[in-house]
């Protein structure tokens, strides 16, 4: 499927680097796989680089080296590596997933028809420029497959794994984590075990506490990460909506001319 969809950037001369629409790949995205590969190769272990504005510390940015594997390549090589890191991203969310219905009980047909719903989804195919949008489809696959292990078969270890895997995308990502898990483990419970409330609620605190303990294991460098958040202009400076955010219930409802 990938030789079909990606032929062009496979065997011709496109790369997965766009001027006009997805113009983040050339500008962001690709300057800094760049600057990466060379920090990495000049210096070693990623700390204050003066490549980035007017310095910067780019230890929150480790999680990129196992996020985007083309940055362990040559700067030369990276722009025609691009469509390959994708690919490899298609290939481990399609079997994650796969891995994730077969679980729940589902025939090799199913499996294999919703990997690839999944591996060649707008999200992964459409945004291929926007290469974070790969990262968070297998990162959350991951999450999804480790708290399916986890509720009905015991191995909390994925789940801190996930935890962390997740943690590598960026703080934000863990208060994804956390709505997921608050739905999903309840949920499913009920579903496989009936509703049996003191047993739930022991499930839910335990693997609530090996959720923190994932959290805890990636602290080094989402703390970092969340710290530039709060500190952003976005959230704090004169150009923020927080304020006026504040002022309204989280569930209430707007005017069309406020929206």
């Amino acid at each position: 499927m990938g030789l079909l969809v990606y032929p062009d950037y496979i065997f011709g001369s496109k790369t997965l680097l766009y001027t006009e629409f997805g113009s983040d790949s050339l500008h962001i995205f690709y300057p800094f796989y760049i600057l990466l590969s060379d920090y990495i190769r000049d210096v070693g272990v990623l700390s204050w680089s003066f490549r980035v504005g007017m310095g910067q510390n780019l230890f929150p940015y480790l999680g990129n080296l196992l996020l985007a594997p083309v940055i362990w390549l040559p700067k030369a090589a990276i722009a025609k590596a691009l469509v390959y890191q994708n690919l490899l991203y298609v290939a481990v969310a399609g079997t994650v997933f796969a891995r994730f219905l077969a679980d729940r009980g589902l025939s090799f047909g199913g499996c294999f028809l919703g990997a690839l719903l999944l591996s060649f989804s707008a999200y992964m195919c459409a945004g291929s420029c926007w290469y974070f949008h790969a990262y968070e489809v297998v990162c959350f696959t991951f999450l999804l497959l480790a708290s399916e292990q986890a509720l009905t078969r015991g191995r909390w270890l994925y789940l801190t794994l996930a935890v962390v895997v997740v943690g590598l995308l960026g703080s934000f990502h863990l208060y994804l984590c956390a709505l997921f898990l608050c739905f999903y483990v309840p949920f499913r419970f009920i579903e496989r075990y009936s509703l049996q409330p003191l047993l739930l609620l022991r499930t839910c605190v335990v693997l609530a506490l090996v959720a923190l303990l994932g959290v805890g294991l990636g602290a080094i460098l989402t703390m970092d990460n969340f710290y530039a958040l709060v500190n952003s202009p976005r959230g704090s400076g004169l150009t923020s909506m927080a304020g006026r955010l504040f002022s309204s219930s989280v569930f209430g409802l707007d005017t069309s001319a406020r929206c």
